[in-house]
């Protein structure tokens, strides 16, 4: 008998009581190492649109009295303990966070000046609110770079000011060794170009941005963007997407990824993000992983009191990667689950995040 079947039956004969053999490291390569990623829009709570739309002082008082009562009657307390418990379960090293507000009033007279004296009571710090909630969980994170969006203060029909400052976020886990998890050049921008709507109260630009920090995550070294691009103008988001890839995402040999939410669908015709993104070299994980699903994210109603992800119709929060080592090996849909609502039976988000395991 040669010599190599003698191996293989004494292999043979090891692995039938239980006995594994490790090969060399000529017989087999090691798998790559892997990283989780996760996107996540928070959602402020209610929908903008009367506020911007109205055409009189009082419609307009009225308009952001009864955004600011939606938003607290979304309860974002509950919404965002649910989100931490998503988070939890998918466990995912880094995590883009979108639409993190944070809620003011002013309580100081006079209290229904608009800016003039600034709002200087915290009612709802959506990333504070993530943070203890995760750390609760026993899966605490650290913020990596926040990026500081739209802020506005208004008067409201309520007889306050109501302020509201967008961010965007990346968060990283807390307490790995730097061997596992460190990051580099950590910043945040905001776009040139943004879309202003003329209200009766003034001009109303909605600032949008991105952050950005180069990673080693589980020995792979790589770029990271997180981003929220413009919800309501095609050619503003277009114009933005073309900011990041000749910007941040500008070096085209360099191992990237790039998450959020794009306001972009695969389906999209014409010039779109989504198509920038991939004409640009980026491949989309969830299709990657699911090329049968179509993994739709977006959106429940402005209530979120939807009786299930039915009413999705489009996936806008992506996970993509460029010159990555190998294709997403999983990419799994969070934030649609039934179980996971709040006690009065809230989805967390009008939108669903994306967790994938991608090779950079």
């Amino acid at each position: 008998m040669s010599p190599s079947r003698v191996w293989r039956a004494i292999v043979a004969l090891l692995a039938a009581v239980g006995v594994v053999v490790v090969e060399g490291p000529g017989a087999a390569q090691a798998a790559t190492p892997t990283v989780k990623v996760m996107t996540r829009n928070m959602y402020i709570g209610a929908d903008l649109t009367p506020v911007v739309r109205a055409t009189t002082l009082p419609q307009f008082l009225t308009a952001t009295a009864q955004t600011f009562q939606k938003v607290q009657a979304s309860d974002p307390p509950e919404r965002i303990k649910a989100m931490a418990r998503e988070i939890a379960d998918a466990d995912p090293m880094i995590i883009g966070l979108q639409e993190v507000q944070l809620v003011q009033t002013d309580t100081d007279a006079p209290t229904n000046d608009g800016p003039a004296t600034p709002a200087n009571t915290t009612v709802f710090d959506f990333l504070q609110m993530l943070l203890d909630e995760l750390a609760a969980q026993g899966t605490p994170y650290t913020r990596v770079t926040s990026a500081t969006n739209v802020s506005a203060e208004v008067p409201t029909a309520l007889g306050f000011d109501v302020k509201s400052t967008d961010r965007d976020v990346i968060l990283a886990r807390a307490h790995l060794p730097s061997d596992e998890l460190s990051w580099t050049n950590q910043t945040s921008g905001s776009f040139a170009t943004n879309l202003t709507f003329s209200t009766v109260a003034g001009p109303l630009t909605f600032t949008r941005g991105y952050n950005v920090a180069d990673f080693t995550a589980n020995k792979r070294s790589f770029r990271l963007v997180n981003t929220h691009l413009e919800a309501f103008s095609n050619l503003v988001r277009s114009v933005q997407a073309v900011e990041l890839l000749t910007g941040v995402l500008g070096n085209a040999t360099q191992k990237q990824v790039m998450l959020g939410d794009i306001n972009s669908d695969p389906s999209d015709t014409g010039m779109n993000p989504y198509d920038q993104f991939a004409g640009a070299g980026f491949a989309d994980s969830w299709t990657q992983a699911n090329p049968s699903s179509a993994g739709l994210t977006c959106c429940f109603g402005e209530l979120l009191d939807d009786p299930d992800a039915s009413v999705f119709d489009s996936r806008i929060d992506v996970v993509l990667t460029r010159n990555a080592s190998e294709a997403a090996r999983r990419a799994r849909i969070y934030g649609t689950d039934p179980d996971n609502r709040t006690p009065s039976g809230l989805w967390p988000s009008d939108h669903a995040g994306v967790n994938s395991t991608v090779a950079p």
